[in-house]
């Protein structure tokens, strides 16, 4: 198993500080340029974490069902979320944010 994968990749909860440093960023970005545009959120290694922070940014910024965040990057990118401690963390990062 790789280590990275143990670390949780939204923050530890109830804070979730990762999911909302991120979140943080790409409201400075839509702020910064003065509309709404698109933010590209890339994982290097392809391990399913930039999904996964996309899914928590539109929960967090758009405040979207846990289900509707996961259908619309569903929709950019079919094979997400195969990671079942990634799913865990956004269920618990939904349920905290009253999202499920």
């Amino acid at each position: 198993c790789d280590e990275r994968l143990r670390e949780p990749i939204l923050g530890e909860p109830p804070n979730f500080e990762r999911a909302r440093c991120v979140a943080a960023f790409v409201a400075s970005r839509h702020a910064a340029s003065g509309r709404r545009g698109r933010v590209l959120i890339h994982c290097e290694d392809g391990l399913e974490h930039s999904a996964c922070l996309a899914v928590a940014v539109l929960m967090l910024r758009e405040r979207m069902r846990l289900s509707e965040a996961t259908e619309l990057v569903w929709q950019q990118r079919p094979a997400i979320l195969q990671d079942p401690s990634l799913r865990r963390q956004l269920v618990l990062l939904a349920g905290h944010e009253g999202l499920l």
